[in-house]
């Protein structure tokens, strides 16, 4: 019996907590079940469950391993994804790379592409930037959408622009900014609404971040966060304000309001689709490349303006 094996059967036993209905669930019997779970105990040398007549419960040591199976048997699925499509059908297979923001940038383009082109097999990737630029150098990923300012250029790529994006700042419905319907950059610095402490994303180079944000709000204050979903919580807990591009709206929790700058300062941040000069050899790509010159140059409101989301 392999490793890989046991590990479905001790997860579908830790979420089930009945012997019964892991066995259903993994389409064995009972008793096989038992048998394979006091097998990878014996394999482990520890206590995975504490059993008796009427209920099965997880052990300490049993708790601590079910995150480290499910990871492990996530990484095997997927890696096994991944050698069935290239065996497959390479030619028909896209690899994106995206930001920790850029979903938002991709799903429209992918959803009309995919409708059209049911036969393509679709592989997403979501990290941070520095992670995304040396993944996208090694070759892993043929096409990749990022912030222009996290990512370098590269010789061997190119990059079709996002049009339309513009910046604001989110708040929380408790800053008193919430309650202004636009205002300017010299209001963040005004006795009435200022300093504010700004939160970003710790994959962006803090150093640089604090100079020029000081430069234009002196005696700011920073916190760094890791993802969007910790940046929000910052924000809504009224700890800190945020740049945002106006297409996260639509992903927006409550208690957290978008807030434009006046026309004449609106924060303009540029967001690429780069993808290698040898992208274009496999039919996939090849397409895709096509379908988001064609979208991009259509004469209609862009789903990531603001217009749009708000």
């Amino acid at each position: 019996m392999s490793t890989m094996l046991r590990l479905k059967y001790f997860v579908s036993l830790a979420e089930n907590l009945s012997f019964t209905k892991a066995a259903q669930e993994c389409y064995i019997v009972q008793t096989a079940m038992s048998r394979q779970i006091a097998a990878l105990e014996s394999e482990l040398g520890v206590q995975l469950f504490v059993r008796n007549t009427r209920s099965v419960e997880l052990t300490e040591a049993g708790k601590e391993f079910y995150g480290y199976a499910v990871s492990v048997l996530n990484d095997y699925n997927r890696g096994v994804q991944r050698a069935q499509q290239v065996a497959r059908s390479f030619d028909w297979s896209l690899k994106i790379g995206i930001g920790p923001q850029e979903h938002l940038l991709l799903e429209p383009l992918l959803e009309d592409f995919t409708k059209k082109n049911p036969q393509t097999s679709v592989v997403v990737d979501q990290m941070g930037y520095r992670n995304l630029q040396k993944h996208f150098r090694e070759g892993s990923y043929d096409i990749i959408i990022a912030h222009r300012r996290r990512i370098p250029e590269f010789d061997d790529a190119q990059s079709i622009e996002f049009k339309g994006i513009k910046w604001g700042i989110i708040v929380s419905e408790k800053n008193p900014l919430a309650q202004v319907e636009k205002f300017s950059r010299a209001d963040l610095n005004s006795g009435e609404y200022g300093p504010q402490t700004f939160v970003s994303m710790t994959s962006v180079n803090m150093e640089e971040f604090e100079t020029s944000v000081n430069q234009e709000f002196p005696g700011t204050g920073f916190i760094s966060a890791n993802s969007i979903p910790l940046k929000y919580m910052f924000v809504r807990m009224n700890m800190a304000i945020a740049f945002m591009p106006g297409f996260l709206c639509r992903d927006m929790p409550s208690g957290i309001v978008f807030k434009e700058l006046r026309d004449d300062e609106i924060r303009e941040g540029q967001f690429d689709f780069i993808y290698r000069n040898t992208a274009s050899e496999r039919q996939a790509q090849k397409m895709f490349i096509r379908h988001v010159k064609e979208y991009m140059s259509r004469d209609m409101e862009m789903p990531w303006s603001i217009n749009a989301r708000l």
